[in-house]
């Protein structure tokens, strides 16, 4: 996904899990968010390689996970105040590891999995900018930094509720991606097609 919504759902998921709901804290996750697509800016030799291998060992699941262990302990050095170690540490595991998992809805192939043998995870379920998922998470983000506290709507944060609705249209994204999948089926059947992959149009799932 695009940078703007892998920070401010980095931003959404570090607000859930820190016991402070600060903008200093959803700002701090943003940034760490946005960690994984830091490897843009190595050159593997060529714009092919660099596309290849984009989404490779700093989207994998098991270095984010170590990275994690060091981090956390950094960074509770710095705000001891905030929350203890491991509560940092659950903190940097849940706003990093969303963001490979995230890109893996869509269709550019993400390595979750490196360094081991397997293929890319390339669900294909999510385009690669989706303004409807993007918005409301954008939208808490924004009253956060002008209000300085997520407000309560119906009893619950509205950080609460817009997490909810953005991973719920993620689910919808694969229900519908399965539902278009099997409306297909029979036909392609008929063909004698071998390999079917269905994938939303840009920006949006309505289509």
């Amino acid at each position: 996904m695009d940078s703007v919504s892998q920070f401010v759902l980095g931003a959404s998921v570090g607000l859930a899990i820190s016991p402070k709901k600060s903008p200093k804290i959803a700002i701090i996750a943003g940034i760490l968010a946005t960690i994984p697509d830091l490897d843009v800016f190595i050159n593997y030799g060529d714009d092919i390689s660099n596309m290849i291998n984009h989404r490779g060992f700093s989207h994998s699941i098991f270095i984010l996970s170590l990275f994690c262990l060091p981090l956390a302990w950094g960074l509770q050095k710095i705000w001891a105040n905030i929350m203890p170690y491991w509560r940092w540490l659950v903190f940097c595991l849940g706003v990093l590891l969303t963001h490979p998992m995230l890109d893996s809805l869509t269709i550019f192939g993400t390595q979750l999995f490196w360094s081991l043998e397997v293929p890319s995870v390339m669900i294909g379920s999510m385009f690669i900018v989706d303004l409807l998922y993007t918005a409301p998470l954008l939208f808490s983000f924004v009253v956060l930094m002008i209000k300085k506290r997520s407000p309560i709507v119906a009893g619950y944060l509205l950080n609460t509720w817009v997490l909810a609705i953005s991973t719920l249209y993620l689910a919808l994204s694969l229900i519908l991606q399965s539902y278009v999948l099997n409306v297909v089926k029979l036909p392609i059947h008929k063909a004698e097609a071998t390999n079917t992959f269905v994938m939303p149009t840009p920006f949006n799932l309505v289509l």
